[in-house]
């Protein structure tokens, strides 16, 4: 089988690169697959940049995790795209996959599946990261729908998505529901565990949120929940790693909005640890091995890459009960679930943990479901869906 994969890489970062990454490697570990990747020169138009962090070169990982492949594809030269047709018609695909992430793509993806459908005999799969945008978009189940119908096969990564899909109007013969597969690329730190604790000033017990700073994510949650905790236990750390989506940096740590509620001299402030920037891929490690769980506050979720982090590194987690999350966290086995948005609810299962923490030797065991294996079988199943 012929598989042509277009995808973002290295220089951009963010959760999708570090995906595409991991699928082509997967892909490419097949030896009845021929897999040529396709990558983005220019994933985004230039006025999203001073918003969207993650659409910003990535400047300080030396570790890229990069496949070879052509960097051909930007958002504001059409000649690309008709360049990329043209490679994908001489290359005779049986499959073209590629990532739905946002609205924002309309334009491009509505113009190449046009073209391939016309064109070739290729069929189109569609990997589904986010069936419609968090955020408010203005004319977004339009411009989803309109781009998701086009595709043969359509790869959700949990029930609620592949239900929203149908809601909104797509065949549910051609929806594949899959999940979130580990991000196991990273490598842990050379470094001692509690030398690592001791230079961060972190404490005994450590909770650990991880990724972009986001509204949906449920943070203020979580320090609201910590901060109850931590006045009954000293010997607990919240550890905050991620910049804010939007700038903030440079501002006046003693103003920062998540400790607004905080007086400066309360000595809840040091039992929270900060790294208010974006983390180098080699660097990733090094805040997994000191943490002891992770946790998802998030209000809203389709899916969690930081989630998937956690259980390569072993590392249990508590996250919010909503549905995506509950097909991927099994309650007592792999972490605690808290009511969505409920800080009391947060803290006691906080407490919980500490008092029963989840083994790592479990959340091995459980990990296993979401293998890159397991994945690349199910989208490439044609009894699933139409593809043949």
């Amino acid at each position: 089988m012929k598989i042509a994969l277009l995808g973002p890489t290295h220089p951009f970062r963010g959760g999708i690169v570090h995906f595409n990454g991991n699928l082509a490697k997967a892909l490419r570990s097949r030896q009845e697959l021929n897999v040529d990747l396709f990558y983005w020169s220019k994933p985004y138009p230039t006025f999203l940049n001073a918003g969207a962090a993650a659409s910003w070169p990535d400047e300080q990982s030396s570790t890229t995790f990069h496949q070879v492949g052509l960097s051909i594809l930007s958002y504001t030269n059409p000649l690309t795209w008709i360049a990329l047709i043209g490679l994908l018609r001489r290359g005779r695909y049986d499959i073209f996959i590629t990532h739905w992430v946002h609205p924002v793509h309309f334009p491009v993806f509505k113009f190449l599946f046009t073209a391939i459908r016309f064109l070739t005999k290729t069929n189109i799969c569609l990997i589904v990261h986010n069936c419609l945008p968090h955020e408010h978009v203005p004319g977004a189940a339009f411009m989803s729908k309109s781009v998701m119908k086009m595709a043969h096969r359509l790869v959700m990564h949990s029930l609620p998505e592949s239900d929203l899909g149908i809601r909104i109007g797509l065949k549910k013969e051609n929806i594949v529901t899959a999940f979130h597969p580990i991000y196991d690329q990273f490598a842990l730190p050379t470094e001692p565990r509690e030398s690592i604790k001791r230079d961060l000033g972190l404490r005994k017990i450590v909770f650990l949120f991880f990724g972009f700073i986001k509204p949906y994510k449920g943070l203020e949650c979580l320090v609201e929940a910590f901060c109850n905790l931590a006045a009954r236990y000293p010997d607990v750390s919240l550890l905050v790693v991620g910049e804010q989506f939007h700038e903030t940096q440079g501002k006046n740590p003693e103003n920062d909005p998540l400790l607004r509620n905080l007086p400066l001299d309360d000595p809840i402030r040091k039992q929270i640890v900060r790294i208010d920037r974006y983390v180098a891929n080699e660097e990733d490690g090094r805040y997994f091995s000191v943490a002891d769980v992770l946790v998802t506050p998030y209000l809203s979720v389709t899916q969690s890459g930081p989630l998937q982090v956690a259980y390569a590194f072993d590392k249990p987690v508590i996250a919010s009960d909503l549905p995506a999350f509950r097909e991927c966290v099994s309650h007592g086995e792999s972490g605690y679930l808290f009511s969505t948005g409920d800080a009391r609810d947060l803290e006691d299962k906080m407490e919980l943990f500490m008092n029963q923490p989840v083994d790592s030797g479990q959340v091995r065991q459980y990990r296993w479901r979401f293998s890159w294996e397991r994945y690349i079988e199910l989208i490439l199943d044609s009894q699933h869906t139409g593809i043949k």
